[in-house]
């Protein structure tokens, strides 16, 4: 089964037939990710029955179905946009309020561990890759071989990217990484570390030694100090941050990290919260 929350409304309400639901919780059982989405959707709901009902702006619903058009999804795609046309109106309101009080629903703020990507990258070229060919990126200090679980990469919940093949890489493995995903390429004997994580870069928190720039559109910083020397890049795509690591030299991890998808389908707690900041500022007064 497809990691997905677009189901998880529909299992609150009752909509799923056996079969389905049944698939749907034993998908939770081993999924920690939807497991806390669900958690989060079922707060959100005990506190909006409490929150009084405005009309929300025309654009609203449109904007929390944007990603449907991304992921057909037949009849529960159907079932789903019934559902939120019929819900929206009443709850925007409270959702708004929500939203904006919530520590659980608001957009987090990352700081980037870069000298941690340098090591994960390190020890998980290790791991798979092995010792010979390339020029390894070496951290200041040895690392032990990774032993983080693995992730099937083919089967990750929006918006984690995974793409078979970056500028000449090709993905070999995916793991857990702290908050996210772990994604690892190779190319010629040289290994490519992808780290993607939810949230807002912390531009503030990035360590001294390094170079801002833009990528493919995206604000971006290049860390130039050893060990990375230009070999390790932080970026932003919508809501996505990402640590482009590498042991290829030159510019081969700025090319990789250029072809990362910037198009994600957004999970619905992300369509909410943004487009509830938007109807916040619509129905909040002039100053």
């Amino acid at each position: 089964m497809i990691h997905s929350g677009d189901l998880l409304s529909a299992l609150l309400d009752g909509q799923l037939d056996a079969s389905e639901a049944a698939e749907v919780r034993e998908h939770l059982a081993g999924c920690d990710l939807c497991t806390q989405e669900l958690e989060d959707v079922r707060h959100a709901r005990r506190l909006v029955r409490e929150l009084p009902a405005v009309e929300p702006p025309d654009w609203f619903l449109a904007e929390l179905l944007a990603g449907d058009d991304v992921v057909p999804l037949g009849t529960r795609g159907t079932r789903r946009r019934g559902a939120l046309v019929n819900i929206g109106a009443s709850v925007a309101a409270g959702i708004l309020l929500l939203v904006l009080s919530s520590s659980q629903l608001g957009p987090r703020s990352v700081s980037p561990e870069v000298d941690g990507a340098v090591e994960r990258h390190a020890s998980t070229v290790s791991a798979l890759l092995g010792s010979t060919g390339g020029a390894r990126l070496v951290p200041p200090h040895e690392v032990p071989p990774t032993t983080a679980p693995e992730r099937d990469a083919s089967n990750l919940p929006a918006p984690y990217a995974a793409p078979d093949t970056l500028a000449g890489y090709e993905l070999v493995h995916a793991y857990r990484s702290p908050g996210g995903v772990h994604l690892l390429y190779e190319h010629d004997d040289f290994g490519l570390s992808v780290f993607e994580v939810q949230g807002n870069v912390d531009w503030g928190a990035l360590p001294d030694g390094g170079t801002r720039l833009s990528l493919a559109g995206h604000r971006a910083w290049r860390m130039d100090d050893d060990p990375a020397d230009g070999r390790l890049v932080v970026f932003e795509d919508d809501g996505m941050v990402v640590i482009v690591v590498g042991d290829e030299p030159g510019d081969a991890v700025l090319d990789a990290a250029a072809e990362l998808p910037s198009a994600r389908n957004l999970p619905l707690p992300t369509r909410l919260r943004r487009a509830m900041a938007r109807a916040f500022e619509a129905l909040s007064p002039a100053p």
